[in-house]
């Protein structure tokens, strides 16, 4: 944006030559192109925006600076109605006062919708407004499209798809999708994509994620699901109108780029693990186009900061859809983990002297250690000091007690979470030591790897030989490998969110993984450092507020400096504030999304004549409005801002007398010994850090002596000598005490988790007897059964699984009725069966509401949970959750008679047959 005028309160004639003319130009309107003070009938139109072939795209009412951009809204309207009568096309409307820029486009499409005016940050381009008015007369309804192929296998992702649609069609512009790891975000993503596509409601789409390898998942899924849409990843090469319909960047890809497209370039944004990181970094990058805007995340609803509902336009707590992780286990979508929580005495109280054994202290003595000095709490340990013995009982209690692949030849699928990357180096050199035979199963894979895409493929691979991922960060969130079957915790996790993502990386199905039939039922969690006795499952603390940014901190201080030069009448003080404070909000980039919403607070800001009142209202500005916009200066050289800031702190207190103005003196004074003498550089000002390293020169020094020192020795301070670096981790090997070894198994915390894991344990020990008891026969077959053969059966399942408690399964499934129940499901119900069921109900019954559709997801859940289902549930909690009125209240009566059909094999202790469920 051109440089504006000081003032805030520009007439209309001003405001379209300094504020609005700039806003055009920088979208491409430019000579012809732009029609200024356009007769339409009685009136004149400020701007028309004028399509090659002389007909309107848009009208511009432009406000002087002081009004609001809305008033002109019936003003802009009757122009449009004009230019509609004369030239057969209706423009788009743009409303501004130079600082706020609203779109309006009134014109109801073919669906019958108009759009509501809102508030964007630049103008569409050319191409843009074509596209938005021929939308009108080939946009239909979403929810009419039917409902896309990729997700007709599972309830819940029509269920997304049908909510985020009937969100778009009521006219929101934003909706968030929060959806356990592993529960198909991308095939959502998809769906969605190829319904809006279909209604003529997108001409272009963007998905936008966090990795290069997470960008290649997502369009390797799109170029699966939808064969005949051309995809592209975005970059410097893209064309003003490429061909192209689906494009695929990162998040910092495209925040490098995002300015070379005007606001209406793309029409749905569809943003991949939407949370708190997103929103502080690249907001900026998703307001910027006028799109509707979808996110997706995995992290739990728990874990979700305020902030991220509020950018999309959700109540906090309450997304467009949900599908929680316990809801995706019952379901049988996702698979339950089991916890081996394995520690040693190193581990758990550190490495200390006091600890121990004679035989550990000579071994020690033998390295050269000196035992006395050792002093390291258990949280040091692998990150202050590695001792390889314990870790050689990570690996060795991955190696006996990991669960194996089909022939029990080698480990299945696994990930090693390491503490640091020289951890991660440690332990596959232990494991190449320990397991030679081996050498080839095990590899580090990290942001520090060569050929990463290469070793993730081989990790990929099912059949491949690489089995151990040891990774740091790199593997913990978006990784698809089904196969995985053991993770291990070899590190302490801090974050809720990022704990859940670990997790959630074994979480998914993998049918047929051991052989024909023997499907991936678990995986196994072995955690060495307390993460779940941490966590507890429990809903994480509260999310800390951001640390304030070095410029921001630095712009305070000069506000704070300018203060204390005014209260001690130091016109040298004041002035040399006064020219920084210009400078440093000068230097805000105008076009930053963030400075142009607060782009008249900068202007205001800008007026000389605010220094010389300086008033409390003035102070409020800089502080509360402007200072926050530091943060999205260029920063070339974090190590002059410090000394910057060093230097403003110490003048700050010089100015108000205070006591500790001799010891900020003193550190500048260290800081500047810090300086090596023999460079170049620092030689030319040799003479000045020599006088400034004297206490003489500050006692003399007035406010022009130290900002001529800080001006000459900023750019010098990135070669000040760091402090000297530590050596790095510690390494010795001394045995872990086998008396101190724990290994353990623990319940998840997760009630769907566990219950999962006891009814796989019971369902083997039930498949040992299928061939040999005729009630279980019967059973299976669909034949009647009376309560005391089940009864038998389960006590028969419990005595063949001591391991197993009844109390237990009690607890999970009420008392005999729950338990005849849970039998009937486990050796009964056919899941996919039963889901072919529901989705041919779902196929028959369109067009079917977001509603309808949980409230048939929740059902099939049922079902598949407890096997048995009752009419009289139907008007029962859960159900009674999504309408209080239960299924009569959701459901039109022919389709809920056909609902009440389709439960009826399902009625409780009524035997049915697999010929029921075809």
């Amino acid at each position: 944006m051109a440089r504006a005028a000081q003032s805030v309160d520009l007439d209309e004639a001003a405001t379209r030559r300094e504020l609005v003319d700039a806003l055009l130009l920088e979208a491409g309107w430019k000579g012809a192109s732009i029609g200024r003070e356009v007769h339409t009938g009685h009136e004149r139109a400020d701007y028309v925006l004028w399509d090659e072939d002389a007909r309107p795209l848009a009208v511009i009412e432009a406000k002087r600076t002081a009004r609001d951009p809305l008033a002109g809204a019936e003003q802009a309207r009757r122009y449009a109605d004009a230019l509609e009568e004369t030239h057969g096309q209706r423009p788009v409307i743009f409303l501004t006062n130079g600082y706020e820029l609203w779109i309006w486009n009134d014109a109801r499409n073919a669906a019958g919708q108009s759009e509501a005016m809102r508030q964007v940050w630049g103008f569409y381009a050319r191409g843009s407004l074509r596209s938005l008015i021929a939308r009108r007369t080939e946009a239909r309804r979403i929810t009419t499209q039917p409902m896309p192929a990729s997700v007709h296998a599972r309830a819940y992702q029509q269920e997304a798809v049908a909510r985020v649609s009937e969100r778009f069609d009521a006219g929101h512009r934003r909706a968030l999708v929060v959806q356990a790891t592993g529960t198909g975000k991308t095939r959502v993503a998809v769906a969605l994509t190829e319904r809006m596509l279909a209604a003529g409601q997108a001409k272009r789409v963007l998905f936008l994620c966090d990795r290069r390898e997470l960008r290649r998942q997502a369009r390797d899924a799109f170029a699966s699901l939808l064969p005949a849409e051309p995809l592209r990843v975005v970059d410097a090469r893209l064309p003003a109108n490429p061909p192209e319909r689906v494009f695929f960047a990162t998040y910092q890809g495209m925040y490098d780029l995002y300015r070379a497209y005007d606001p209406g370039f793309f029409d749905l944004i569809i943003a991949d693990e939407s949370h708190r990181s997103l929103y502080n970094v690249y907001r900026e990058l998703i307001d910027w186009f006028d799109a509707r805007t979808v996110g997706l995340t995995a992290t739990p609803l728990a874990a979700l900061a305020r902030n991220t509902f509020e950018m999309f336009g959700c109540e906090n707590g309450r997304p467009t859809f949900s599908y929680p992780l316990d809801e995706a286990i019952n379901a049988r979508w996702l698979v339950p983990y089991e916890i081996w929580e394995a520690s040693t005495r190193f581990s758990r109280e550190g490495l200390r002297e006091d600890i121990l054994t004679a035989e550990q202290v000579r071994r020690l003595e033998e390295q050269g250690v000196d035992v006395q000095s050792l002093d390291y709490s258990s949280d040091e340990l692998d990150r202050a000091v590695f001792n390889k013995d314990t870790n050689r009982q990570v690996l060795r209690t991955l190696a006996e007690h990991g669960i194996r692949d089909a022939e029990g030849a080698q480990l299945g699928k696994t990930i090693v979470f390491a503490r640091s990357q020289r951890h991660a180096e440690l332990l596959l050199r232990l494991w190449l030591e320990m397991f030679p035979q081996y050498g080839d199963a095990a590899r580090v894979i990290t942001s520090s790897t060569e050929r990463t895409d290469e070793l993730l493929d081989q990790f990929k691979d099912p059949a491949g030989p690489l089995r151990v991922a040891i990774s740091v960060d790199m593997l913990d969130t978006g990784v698809d490998v089904p196969e995985i079957v053991n993770l291990v915790f070899a590190r302490p996790v801090r974050s809720f969110v990022k704990f859940h993502q670990m997790i959630g990386r074994g979480t998914r199905l993998a049918p047929g993984l051991f052989g024909p039939g023997k499907d991936k039922t678990h995986f196994r969690i072995f955690d060495h450092w307390a993460n779940f006795e941490r966590f507890d499952q429990a809903a994480p603390a509260a999310i800390p507020d951001p640390s304030i940014p070095l410029l921001t901190r630095l712009f305070l201080a000069r506000v704070e400096l300018l203060q204390a030069a005014c209260a001690a009448n130091d016109a040298g003080a004041q002035r040399i504030a006064r020219a920084l404070i210009a400078a440093d909000i000068a230097d805000l980039d105008e076009r930053s999304l963030p400075v142009r919403a607060r782009l008249r607070a900068k202007h205001q800001a800008q007026d000389p004549a605010l220094f010389d009142r300086l008033s409390r209202e003035d102070v409020a500005l800089l502080r509360e409005d402007v200072a926050p916009l530091m943060q999205w200066r260029a920063l070339p050289d974090p190590a002059a801002a410090r000394f910057d800031l060093q230097i403003a702190a110490t003048q700050r207190t010089r100015l108000a007398g205070g006591s500790g103005a001799a010891d900020l003196e003193t550190a500048v004074r260290e800081r500047l010994g810090e300086l090596p003498g023999n460079l170049a550089q620092v030689q030319a000002q040799a003479p000045l850090i020599a006088e400034a390293a004297t206490i003489g020169w500050w006692q003399a020094a007035d406010a022009d002596a130290i900002e001529t020192l800080r001006r000459s020795v900023r750019g010098l301070m990135h070669l000040a000598r760091p402090s000297t670096p530590g050596p790095g981790p510690r390494v010795y090997d001394v045995a872990e005490d086998a008396a101190g070894l724990r290994l353990a198994r623990r319940a998840s915390g997760v009630s769907a988790v566990d219950m999962r894991r006891y009814e796989a344990e019971v369902n083997e020990e039930l498949r040992h007897l299928f061939e040999t008891d005729p009630a279980l026969k019967r059973l299976r077959a669909g034949e009647p059964v009376d309560a005391a053969d089940i009864d038998r059966l389960v006590k028969l399942a419990l005595l063949g699984r001591p391991d197993i408690e009844m109390a237990v399964l009690t607890e999970f499934y009420g008392e005999a009725d729950g338990l005849r129940a849970f039998l009937r499901q486990a050796v009964g119900v056919d899941p996919e069966a039963l889901r072919g069921r529901f989705a041919a109900f779902a196929a028959a019954h369109p067009p079917l509401t977001g509603t309808q559709r949980r409230f048939l997801q929740l059902l099939e859940g049922q079902i598949v949970r407890h096997g048995v289902i009752g009419v009289p549930a139907l008007y029962e909690p859960p159900f009674t959750t999504i309408d209080q009125g239960g299924l009569d209240a959701i459901f039109p009566d022919e389709t809920a008679d056909a609902i009440i059909a389709l439960i009826r094999p399902f009625a409780p202790f009524t035997p049915f047959t697999q010929d029921n469920l075809q």
